[in-house]
């Protein structure tokens, strides 16, 4: 899915915090040219110029300027972009989790990207919108940047404040919201939109391996129990639905993603008679469905995120699977 698409996983919580606002969500999905459905299935690949239109039609239909800060602090960045949580596994202090953020976000979209810059006594930490001329990226500036505070803040000091704050837009008529989410230091009007975290907390050690991916992957499941109480075969399946779309998953990939060796996971599937080609098909059927009928990908583009190599295995799968042809899916979504 990498590319010009984001996962809806970035609008998780939006459904609830409009209704806080006395919006309407549904008529805000149209506007934006977003599907209903991805208000609700973190796994529908949405449009770059969509999500971003999403944020901006939120703001002004809700009479809410701050709607992406709003959204942006009430979310976990293993949610938002959680296969490329799952895929990064483990860093072991705050500074290696944003050099690994950083030089592998394009594995999560290519419709914006996360830079770093060292100095002296701590990091830059920057988000840019690489889609060129969009009517306004102010929603989701301001939502990116609010998740990597409340990300450091999880991770580190609860309380923590940045030295400094930048957005490339006009401050808003009223920051009040800005200042008491990022402190006081929050600027506008300038070069690039930014935060600075300081040499000590980068150098804070992290959860380690095992039990740090162990909270990541509850996270991205977005579960409130105990992750290790679901089934050996849900758990398997929940990281092939997060990582499918953006790498090959294999066995191995899962197993490291879960903190176990391969033949460990191995025999928990056969202790419960399952296997794990048969999890991936599952997923894989699941999803065809699901971008045919809500995402504007092409055949093509998710037989290749789904792992074919060629559109023909893909169609036959998908007729295994759904008994019925994908072209005639598609065309009654479009038809609808």
């Amino acid at each position: 899915m990498p590319g010009n698409f984001v996962r809806s996983a970035l609008l998780s919580g939006a459904d609830d915090l409009i209704r806080e606002l006395g919006g309407k969500p549904l008529a805000i999905a149209r506007r934006a040219n977003v599907s209903a459905e991805a208000l609700k299935d973190p796994d529908i690949p949405l449009p770059g110029r969509a999500a971003y239109a999403f944020l901006e039609c939120a703001a002004e239909m809700c009479d809410c300027p701050s709607f992406g800060l709003r959204l942006g602090s009430r979310a976990q960045m293993a949610v938002v972009i959680g296969p490329l949580w799952v895929l990064l596994r483990s860093a072991r202090t705050l500074e290696q989790m944003f050099e690994d953020l950083a030089s592998n976000f394009d594995v999560y979209t290519s419709v914006a990207s996360m830079a770093i810059e060292k100095r002296r006594d701590g990091m830059i930490v920057s988000w840019s919108s690489t889609l060129g001329q969009t009517d306004s990226e102010v929603q989701m500036a301001e939502l990116a940047l609010a998740v990597c505070v409340q990300e450091v803040r999880r991770q580190t000091v609860s309380r923590w404040q940045p030295r400094s704050v930048e957005f490339r837009h006009a401050p808003p008529e009223n920051p009040a919201e800005h200042r008491t989410l990022f402190g006081p230091n929050v600027g506008f009007n300038r070069d690039r939109n930014a935060m600075f975290v300081e040499q000590e907390l980068l150098d804070r050690p992290l959860s380690t391996g095992a039990a740090r991916t162990h909270a990541l992957v509850g996270a991205l499941l977005r579960r409130e129990e105990d992750a290790m109480s679901a089934s050996i075969a849900a758990r398997v399946e929940s990281v092939v639905r997060a990582v499918l779309p953006f790498a090959p998953c294999t066995l191995r990939d899962v197993a490291a993603s879960l903190g176990m060796p391969v033949r460990t996971l191995q025999h928990r599937l056969d202790a419960n008679r399952q296997r794990f080609k048969d999890i991936k098909d599952r997923v894989r059927a699941d999803l065809a469905m699901k971008y045919l009928r809500h995402s504007q990908l092409g055949l093509s583009e998710i037989a290749e995120i789904l792992g074919y190599s060629e559109l023909s295995a893909f169609s036959r799968s998908f007729r295994r699977w759904h008994g019925c042809a994908a072209r005639s899916v598609r065309s009654e979504a479009r038809g609808a």
